[in-house]
């Protein structure tokens, strides 16, 4: 899941959302839901990533997003779940495959799941 907040951190360390996304952090409830299926996962840290390419030579905080690497367990292919974060709604998201194919769950959502992110690995 990747928190699209654009908060200036040091890429790689430990992270929360930031405003408006402060109630993203470890231990809130990331919960998927389709029909009568309801998964629930709790966050993990985590972990500020680049959002951009640019040089920013030696400074030591730059803009990030906060990924937060989970590992759902149960969701069916092609199927639309609304998520939603410690009761705030965060949209729809459509699993595709396990095999690394389906784009990350985003807050904001991403408008075309088919844009290619600069955030590294998913």
């Amino acid at each position: 899941m990747l928190v699209r907040d654009a908060h200036l951190r040091v890429a790689g360390e430990a992270c929360s959302g930031a405003r408006p996304y402060q109630y993203i952090h470890r231990g809130s409830e990331l919960v998927l839901e389709h029909d009568d299926e309801r998964i629930a996962i709790e966050l993990p840290d985590g972990e500020a990533v680049r959002i951009d390419n640019l040089d920013y030579g030696a400074a030591p905080r730059i803009p990030t997003a906060c990924r937060f690497r989970i590992e759902p367990q149960g969701l069916a292919t092609d199927v639309e779940y609304a998520a939603s974060i410690d009761g705030h709604d965060a949209g729809t998201y459509r699993y595709r495959s396990a095999d690394g194919d389906t784009p990350p769950l985003a807050v904001p959502p991403i408008a075309d799941p088919g844009v290619i992110l600069e955030t590294g690995d998913r």
